[in-house]
């Protein structure tokens, strides 16, 4: 067998959440023939399986089932519900939408794809999370956002007539002479504050529920490892091993 993943990065086998939990899946089931192969043609999707005798099989979850490591049914289903929601808005926003963080994923693109790949994988990428943490209203950690904001101002807005301008400015001379001190409230107004709130509410609606379902068990599921402890490593070892500067 042939397992195609993205990456490697950050130490991992693969800077995708679904590479890594297959990856941790054929060692949980000790298979000794399969063959781990980096990639960045994502045209079927990652993970991607071959089978000895050429059958592709994309995704964790198909590969679950093709492999016959199903978890048990019922709480296994909703708890790879529950990590595939919360953890990858997570690692949405702790890869991709922080701009600062950002930077540092797009420069472990650079080491495994072709020059050419890095002008649209990780854009595409990005935009995607964006897409799908943008109900969230945390895009003030997202120095872009910012940008297309101001670029994105109307021309009655750029076009201000001279007396409205001589106000604004009076306006801001004056702010400087009297300056206004912020208040407890006012400071947790600030979008930057806001999300800062929006962030670790997240990340505790996350980590709390899990921490209470895994209890004192070794797994998820009880005393022995499914394949949904692998779907946790996947999404768990991205949030741990990159060392980001928003972090």
């Amino acid at each position: 067998m042939e397992l195609f993943v993205l990456g490697p990065a950050f130490g991992l086998p693969s800077i995708d959440a679904e590479c890594i939990a297959t990856v941790a899946l054929l060692r949980f089931l000790d298979r000794k023939d399969w063959l781990l192969i980096p990639t960045h043609d994502d045209r079927e999707g990652l993970p991607l399986l071959v089978s000895g005798s050429g059958q592709r099989i994309c995704g964790f979850k198909n590969i679950t089932r093709h492999l016959g490591a199903d978890q048990k049914a019922g709480d296994g289903t909703a708890l790879a519900s529950f990590l595939e929601r919360g953890a990858q808005t997570l690692l949405d926003i702790s890869l991709y939408v922080s701009f600062e963080n950002y930077s540092t994923t797009r420069s472990a693109f650079t080491q495994i794809l072709p020059w050419h790949t890095n002008y649209i994988l990780p854009p595409r990428l990005r935009a995607a999370a964006r897409a799908r943490t943008d109900h969230l209203g945390i895009s003030s950690i997202d120095v872009d956002n910012v940008h297309e904001d101001l670029s994105g101002r109307t021309s009655s807005v750029d076009g201000m007539g001279k007396e409205q301008a001589f106000e604004v400015e009076a306006q801001k001379r004056a702010s400087l002479l009297l300056p206004r001190k912020d208040t407890l409230r006012s400071l947790l107004q600030k979008p930057q504050h806001s999300a800062v709130f929006k962030l670790h509410a997240l990340a505790d609606n996350f980590f709390g529920p899990l921490q209470d379902m895994l209890g004192g068990k070794d797994f998820l599921q009880g005393a022995d490892m499914t394949s949904v402890d692998c779907l946790a490593c996947g999404y768990l070892a991205l949030m741990l091993y990159p060392k980001m500067p928003q972090d």
